[in-house]
């Protein structure tokens, strides 16, 4: 069986801790969007023993003055490639304490979890599908890809991963509809989580249908608010495996000129239902060769889904996490919902909701320390004076003294 989500986010650090005491912080409740002030946090090993305002330092304890200062849970970017050792740190200097890995080297990947784990190397949580699924070779020998082309391929190449500890299955959007169908059929009986990109050939409904856990980067969503949905995802999806970029975006813009409202609602409706997570990844959308009309539609769209119930994860595709929060706050989300999208939502993904995503009792010590507070401005979360991880304090010259990524 594919390894247990719930199970890989609770391991922490196997070094030696020293309990702590956060005295005078104000922690902020991302659930119900506010704070608590004057309180102390308690952090005993890897979890937090208590918080509350009486709390006295227990003999031994190491304080923490934190008067002045913001709480809230370690950050989770839900969209990243792995491809350097070097990268690992710098997620931690980033508040950023898991990451959900969309496709790398899976032997070498692992490798790091296990380094990071055993306390050998410093790193956020690692969730990661190894070598995503495609229909074609990799672009880039960076972000090698399980390519497959047949039903039968996908189904054999799926039960080859039974024992090779993947969390999740990713797809591309170049896979071969019939494959894709037999792989999330597999994955269905299994209970394997598919999350990724909308496959060219299948309509963003048929994958919410068939429970793909999450869309990622709006894959196919504009389409599929197409009243020329049908005459557009052929052509659409020649382009792309031709990687005729010209013609992709013009069909694209196609898209957008034929939006229709109606369709959207249903989606939108539809991915609430069946609680098919949005990952947006604006920050990579932005930078992309889209039209500036072409980005700000998608941004809203983001917007729309939050308000219709969808769940939004943040994810960057390797840029600073602050970045794509303080974009879904332009795209119409509250600083709350912005939190929420990078840890009570990715905790709930990950069914580890009883683990993390909040500053309580019982939870993992994965925290982040902040000079000021993030409801009222989203910036705010580039202010960090501490990480807490797994327990482990990270001062913020500690953080600062990280090395740069290679």
């Amino acid at each position: 069986m594919l390894r247990n989500l719930a199970i890989s986010v609770h391991l922490c650090l196997s070094v030696a801790y020293s309990d702590l005491l956060i005295r005078d912080v104000t922690i902020v409740d991302v659930a119900t969007g506010t704070t608590h002030p004057r309180h102390s946090i308690l952090i005993r090993g890897k979890l937090i023993a208590a918080t509350g305002r009486e709390l006295t330092a227990p003999k031994g304890v190491q304080v923490i003055d934190g008067a002045g200062k913001f709480v809230i849970p370690g950050l989770w970017d839900m969209h990243v490639h792995l491809a350097q050792r070097g990268q690992l740190p710098l997620y931690l200097a980033h508040g950023v304490t898991g990451v959900r890995d969309m496709g790398s080297d899976l032997d070498r990947t692992k490798d790091w979890r296990h380094a990071i784990d055993q306390g050998d190397l410093l790193g956020p949580h690692i969730e990661t599908c190894g070598p995503p699924f495609d229909g074609f070779p990799s672009d880039d020998s960076k972000h090698p890809v399980t390519m497959v082309r047949s039903p039968s391929e996908a189904r054999t190449v799926y039960d080859s991963l039974d024992n090779r500890n993947v969390d999740f299955i990713g797809v591309l959007p170049r896979l071969p509809r019939d494959a894709y169908f037999a792989l999330i059929e597999r994955a269905r009986k299994y209970y394997s989580p598919v999350a990724g990109a909308v496959p060219a050939t299948v309509s963003a409904l048929e994958a919410v249908d068939n429970r793909q856990r999450s869309i990622d980067q709006m894959s196919g969503i504009l389409l599929a608010c197409s009243t020329e949905e049908r005459k557009l995802r052929g052509p659409r999806a020649l382009a792309l495996d031709r990687r005729d970029w010209d013609e992709f975006q013009d069909l694209e813009a196609k898209a957008l000129e034929t939006f229709d409202k109606e369709k959207a609602e249903a989606l939108f409706h539809r991915m609430a239902l069946f609680e098919t997570r949005s990952v947006p990844v604006l920050v990579k959308l932005r930078s992309s060769p889209c039209t500036t009309d072409h980005y700000r539609k998608l941004a809203q769209l983001v917007g729309e889904m939050e308000r219709a119930g969808v769940r939004i994860m943040a994810g960057t595709d390797d840029a600073q996490i602050q970045d794509e929060l303080e974009l879904l706050v332009d795209a119409g989300l509250t600083p709350a919902e912005v939190l929420r999208s990078a840890t009570i939502e990715p905790a709930k993904y990950l069914d580890a909701a009883e683990s993390l995503g909040a500053v309580e009792s019982g939870k993992i010590a994965d925290l982040v320390l902040l000079d000021a507070n993030p409801l009222s401005d989203i910036r705010n979360t580039r202010k960090i004076a501490a990480v807490i991880f797994g327990g482990k304090y990270l001062s913020k010259l500690q953080l600062q003294a990280l090395p740069v990524r290679p």
